[in-house]
């Protein structure tokens, strides 16, 4: 009886300690580098976004006027706004990072720029949308906390977190219905529960970076140009995360949802 018990514990052990795969831990992490082209696209477009968020740096947004503290609030949407030119690159890259992730690819094919631009156009665009949406209602909802005196970066806190928690249900049913006027999927809502550990998956791993950039995005604001400019080299490289996240969840959920993509994820995954 003892050996057999025995027996019974080293199975479970092998079983727990293979649970656990590295590689694919790795791969879910930084697949979105698995592409050269890809990590070329997004050092270069870090490039222009430190220099324009340098150049943003030199606003007074902290100034005591009534106007100032009101563009400061929604300084983030206008900063996305009058940065269009290079966010639509990088929004277009994140796009096709999602189908990658989704379908476990190694290379994003076709490329999404040059002859294959207009592609990806469109999910850019929801995209783009999701994310002013969440940000609006975000910045709404901490403006709100103003009138009972919260701190500054408490309200700042609690807009991020509604722009984490918000964006991938927001995106994805948008996705999955291929319309702006369709901004919640039953479906992908009925995924949070069917999929829980997909979900939960996606949260930690994006919970955990959206942490660190809203560190940047702090210091950017309290400590001048050079700090805004390093979190612009970063932003980037936090947008490519964040969609190749999305891909995997979006590849994870699949089945019980209508996205399409045909990836194949385990159990254990």
């Amino acid at each position: 009886k003892a050996s057999k018990e025995l027996q019974k514990e080293r199975e479970e052990i092998e079983t727990l300690s293979g649970a656990f795969d590295s590689k694919e831990w790795v791969w879910r992490t930084l697949g979105f580098l698995s592409d050269f082209r890809v990590a070329i696209t997004l050092g270069i477009l870090s490039l222009a976004f430190a220099a324009a968020f340098y150049f943003q740096s030199w606003i007074p947004w902290n100034a005591e006027s009534s106007l100032m503290q009101l563009l400061y609030r929604f300084h983030k949407e206008i900063l996305l706004v009058a940065t269009l030119p290079i966010q639509m690159p990088l929004f277009i890259l994140a796009s096709a990072l999602i189908p990658k992730a989704a379908n476990r690819e190694k290379k994003v094919e076709p490329w999404p720029f040059f002859s294959h631009f207009i592609t990806y156009l469109g999910p850019a665009l929801v995209g783009l949308v999701s994310f002013l949406l969440v940000s609006l209602v975000g910045n709404l909802l901490a403006s709100g906390l103003a009138a009972v005196k919260v701190p500054l970066l408490l309200r700042d806190a609690v807009a991020e977190t509604v722009q984490f928690a918000c964006l991938p249900i927001l995106y994805l049913s948008m996705l999955e219905s291929k319309s702006y006027t369709k901004p919640f999927s039953m479906s992908i809502f009925q995924s949070i529960s069917a999929k829980s550990d997909a979900w939960g998956a996606m949260y930690m791993q994006t919970g955990i970076i959206w942490a660190i950039y809203f560190v940047f995005w702090q210091l950017g604001i309290l400590r001048g140009a050079t700090a805004s400019a390093i979190a612009g080299l970063v932003f980037p490289w936090f947008l490519g995360f964040v969609a190749n996240q999305y891909g995997v969840l979006a590849g994870r959920i699949s089945d019980v949802t209508e996205l399409g993509y045909e990836g194949v994820f385990t159990d254990n995954e």
